[in-house]
């Protein structure tokens, strides 16, 4: 731990004797605060907050996020346990009451790790606007924090019916509005939206608020009532059965004779409406949509569809985390991975940002190097082995027999099943004479020269 790890611990005095176990703790430089001062934020490396009501909690965390400058922090919540879950998104570590140094003790460890990982982002641009900033600073918290998928979740204060309450927090938005931004991220290949879930919207209020209900034909109301038609073998009649009870006895209003045995005297072959309005009878209701935010009433077609999407960190989104810089996304770095044999120049400035990725979140991935031997004349190589690759890897195609592979999240072990399994494959697509010869090196290491890297895959021993 470090010497001195300036920790800021904020609780409402009634909750302090929850923190006591932290003046046990060696190597922290502990300040304390009943509450959230903008000076004491700043100079501060980890944060404690802590409070039995987990309201107070709740408005912490969203005020800490909401400051550019401050809203990258490592945060610690420390509650009751039925208030945790409501925290998660956007606290670090949640550890419910009471508390020990054995608790606290790895937890501090694991957010310092997270404190200088978050100190290694290059200083915002100061021509950045406060938007620009806040996008940011949002794809730095997820970077950091090794925050996989975006998740929308369901939410009554938001017109569209979800929201995104970490992305609202860093976006300073109200429930539903950071949908916009969140867009603008994804249109700039910083995001990658995938698909969730599909919404019906008013056309007027793009509200998600709607009833689908069944109304009468002519008069457009939902008082109606379905009941079953009688059909009555001696005279042929067929009405409603409102129409045949008569003192608690089916009797037919045409011939005024009563109805005992339903398969004898009458069956029942089929169902209507009667609207209780306007008295109209009708084989079948229509359905109509009202907006219970704004009134408006229209047909279903006429309802404005809306995806619901989640959202991915892409390689332009995690450079722009690393770099600090949002408006000039490179056109080879979009949101959705290269699926054809990239040229020298591309491939080299993907290479750079998978391998500072991998070495920040830790993740293998592997360069594999092969030299194609025996193709045969006009065989299509590197389109065959692009078919055979995962969308994600990354293929480069050097000269006629050479090429380079960059497969993510892959090990060694597993890149080494995959190269034989793909060189079983193409023998039986191409030329049972085909001959690969195959070199496989893991990354991270210390070695980020690409040129480098590549002879070595190419020429293995």
């Amino acid at each position: 731990m470090d010497p001195e790890l300036n920790v800021l611990a904020i609780a409402p005095e009634e909750d302090w004797k929850h923190l006591t176990s932290l003046h046990s703790i060696s190597g922290l430089s502990l300040l304390t605060s009943t509450d959230i001062l903008q000076e004491q934020l700043s100079k501060s490396q980890l944060i404690i907050l802590s409070a039995t009501n987990g309201a107070i909690i709740k408005q912490w965390l969203s005020q800490i996020r909401r400051q550019s400058d401050v809203c990258l922090l490592p945060v610690m919540a420390v509650t009751a346990e039925n208030h945790a879950d409501s925290h998660h998104i956007l606290a670090d570590a949640v550890i419910d009451f009471p508390v020990s140094p054995a608790q606290l003790e790895p937890r501090i460890k694991q957010l310092t790790e997270l404190s200088r990982q978050i100190k290694a982002f290059s200083p915002l641009v100061e021509q950045f606007t406060p938007h620009e900033g806040q996008q940011v600073n949002l794809l730095r918290y997820l970077s950091s924090r090794k925050i996989d998928v975006l998740t929308p979740t369901r939410s009554l204060n938001s017109k569209l019916g979800y929201a995104y309450p970490l992305a609202a927090a860093f976006l300073d938005t109200s429930p539903g509005e950071e949908f916009a931004r969140l867009a603008e991220l994804a249109h700039g290949g910083l995001l990658q939206g995938g698909g969730y879930d599909r919404l019906h919207l008013c056309p007027d209020c793009k509200h998600y608020q709607l009833n689908f209900r069944e109304v009468c034909p002519q008069c457009q109301l939902p008082h109606i009532k379905r009941e079953g038609n009688i059909h009555h073998y001696a005279c042929s009649y067929i009405a409603p059965e409102s129409e045949f009870i008569k003192t608690h006895q089916l009797t037919c209003p045409k011939c005024k004779k009563p109805l005992r045995h339903i398969g004898v005297d009458y069956d029942k072959p089929s169902t209507s409406y009667k609207c209780l309005q306007c008295r109209h009878l009708f084989p079948e209701a229509v359905v109509n949509c009202l907006c219970i935010n704004c009134g408006n009433i229209f047909s279903p077609p006429q309802a404005q569809i809306f995806e619901v999407k989640e959202y991915r960190l892409t390689l332009a989104g995690m450079r722009a985390a690393e770099t600090g810089m949002i408006r000039e996304v490179s056109p080879h770095m979009t949101a959705s991975t290269p699926s054809e044999i990239l040229n020298h120049t591309t491939f080299e400035e993907l290479f750079r940002v998978q391998h500072w990725i991998s070495k920040r979140l830790q993740r293998p991935l592997c360069l594999i190097g092969i030299t194609v031997k025996q193709a045969g004349n006009g065989s299509p190589i590197g389109g065959r082995l692009r078919q055979n690759l995962r969308g994600n890897d990354l293929i480069c195609q050097l000269n006629e027999a050479q090429f380079v592979i960059l497969s993510l999240e892959t090990d060694r072990e597993k890149a080494e099943l995959a190269m034989q399994r793909i060189s079983k494959q193409l023998t039986g697509q191409l030329n049972k004479s085909l001959q690969l010869k195959i070199g496989i090196t893991q990354l991270p290491q210390a070695e980020e020269n690409l040129e480098q890297l590549m002879a070595g895959v190419l020429r293995p021993e």
